[in-house]
């Protein structure tokens, strides 16, 4: 996954919030499970699962 996949990514999870997540801060709250965050919701709703599954295997999920 390269940079502007990743912002990709993470301007699809982010609109819908106010607050901003970033790729660390996202793949955190994967890591633990934190499924009461929007954003992660998000994550596995809006992302294709080829981009989650990069994104994880980018961030060590």
């Amino acid at each position: 996954m390269n940079l502007e996949m990743q912002t990709t990514l993470l301007t699809t999870v982010n609109a819908p919030y106010q607050t901003y997540l970033d790729g660390r801060a996202l793949a955190a709250a994967l890591n633990v499970g934190e499924i009461t965050i929007g954003r992660v919701n998000s994550f596995f709703m809006e992302v294709t699962v080829p981009d989650q599954l990069a994104f994880a295997k980018l961030h060590g999920v």
